[in-house]
């Protein structure tokens, strides 16, 4: 009888493993960038230029009659607004050297296509247009795309699936600025993608050059591109069909303008450069408009390390706090952990929060009153008791404002805040430089590391205990 339950135990666990590696799904994914006049439709109303998307799903073994692709991210405009997004999408299957076009079934979330029993490859063509306008309260969206799967998908995704090769197109450059956030390298005038680097999403932006006005400062071994924002016009068309209506640039920097920001980059980067090592290469800040349903404003900063490239877009806003600190301190101070490791937001954010900061007001009781202000926001919030290692998700309602991030932002940071006020600000921040000094020559980055540096450093047990009940 053992014998028996032991030959049928093992006959489960070869089904399911073979299971398993039946549904490892590999995938080509080619992006073309084209201008707006590609489509003589309305599809091109919120923006100039549209991205051509051919998917592929190399299906080598497989035991399913339907291939189920999905969306697994997407904006508040999804369920109204897909056919705009994802427009012209048709799907055909190529089996035995024979192809054959197959009737979509596509309802904005999830993508279905009936499978033959060979072995096949699923060939998915869609011409992709940024939902950024639908979600700009200004008029960025019609020069700037933000393409970010953790925010709205733009490729569709299988369990399991894995990137055999991901090529971009872009005949533009003399109009685009194009940025993709994964190693790459070029030949014959596409835009290959090291496809080993990529551990979770490919994001890319396009950004139209004529909107922007170019000044350039170098800080020690760093070029620093400042791209600002010269606004948009809108000249309506005299028939009133909004589709025709012209976008031009507008006249908004000035040289005091110009001068401001450049000092405040090299203000801030000289104690960057202060805290952290160097950071070769290039990096380029593009100033905008990046407000979403007048309630968010944003920023972001990508990177492509092996190429020693770095992008940041920054809500003009953000010239005037510690936001754009923040997402240099991110460049500088790159920390690869793992998305669902518990203490990625504490080490990612709410540090990265805490010492922008501390770099942007050197004033003591500014620094207090923009922790305070933090912990007075995050108390509006109906439950208090939220901890930022049990959160799975670092996101705000684009209409309320409110979400896990005033943990990450706000509570966080100011807990930090009170810690180095018991312990001295100037000694916190001294042992904070030697932590991740020792991160930068290789010493793994968790909570046991941290707190042996924090302790040798003046923090007692009583206060670490205090510290980590807060949290």
């Amino acid at each position: 009888m053992c014998k028996k339950i032991i030959l049928i135990s093992s006959f489960i666990c070869f089904f399911f493993s073979f299971q398993g590696i039946a549904q490892q799904v590999k995938t080509n994914l080619y992006v073309t960038v084209k201008p707006c006049d590609y489509l003589h439709d309305r599809v091109c109303e919120s923006g100039a230029h549209i991205a051509e998307i051919t998917q592929e799903f190399v299906l080598e073994k497989h035991t399913k009659d339907t291939l189920f692709l999905t969306l697994d991210n997407y904006g508040f405009m999804q369920s109204l607004a897909y056919p705009q997004l994802y427009p012209k999408l048709t799907v055909e299957i190529i089996s035995k050297n024979k192809k054959q076009s197959v009737k979509p079934n596509f309802n904005g979330f999830t993508l279905s296509v009936p499978l033959p029993i060979s072995s096949c490859t699923v060939k998915v063509n869609y011409l992709y247009n940024s939902d950024y306008a639908y979600r700009s309260s200004g008029a960025t969206g019609f020069y700037l795309w933000s393409c970010m799967p953790s925010w709205h998908s733009w490729y569709f995704n299988y369990p399991n699936m894995q990137f055999n090769k991901v090529e971009f197109t872009n005949s533009n450059d003399s109009l685009l600025y194009f940025f993709v956030d994964v190693p790459s390298s070029q030949q014959n005038g596409k835009m290959i993608l090291d496809t080993k680097s990529i551990d979770r999403d490919i994001n890319f932006f396009l950004i139209q050059k004529p909107f922007y006005h170019k000044t350039t400062c170098i800080q020690n071994v760093d070029t620093i591109n400042i791209y600002l924002d010269k606004g948009a016009i809108l000249i309506p068309n005299p028939k009133g069909s909004i589709s025709n209506n012209t976008v031009v640039p507008g006249n908004r920097v000035t040289q005091a303008l110009e001068d401001s920001c450049k000092n405040s980059i090299k203000r801030t980067l000289k104690k960057i450069n202060d805290f952290f090592s160097p950071l070769h290469g290039t990096i380029d800040i593009f100033d905008a408009d990046l407000t979403i349903n007048d309630v968010i404003t944003w920023g972001k900063g990508a990177s492509d390390r092996k190429n020693n490239h770095h992008l940041i877009l920054i809500d003009t806003s953000y010239w005037h706090d510690q936001s754009l600190i923040h997402e240099l301190i991110h460049l500088y101070n790159y920390v690869p952990l793992p998305e669902k490791d518990s203490t990625v937001y504490f080490f990612n954010e709410s540090i990265t929060e805490y010492l922008a900061v501390c770099f942007c007001y050197e004033d003591k009781q500014e620094r207090d009153l923009v922790f305070n202000q933090k912990i007075i926001s995050f108390a509006r919030v109906p439950n208090k008791d939220y901890s930022i290692f049990k959160l799975s998700s670092n996101s705000a309602n684009a209409n309320t404002g409110r979400g896990s991030s005033l943990v990450v932002y706000d509570k966080t940071p100011f807990i930090i805040h009170t810690l180095a006020q018991m312990v001295g600000e100037e000694k916190f921040l001294a042992a904070l430089k030697q932590f991740y000094a020792k991160v930068a020559q290789g010493m793994a980055i968790n909570l046991p590391n941290f707190e042996q540096i924090l302790k040798e450093n003046g923090v007692t047990d009583k206060q670490w205990d205090w510290f980590m009940r807060n949290l």
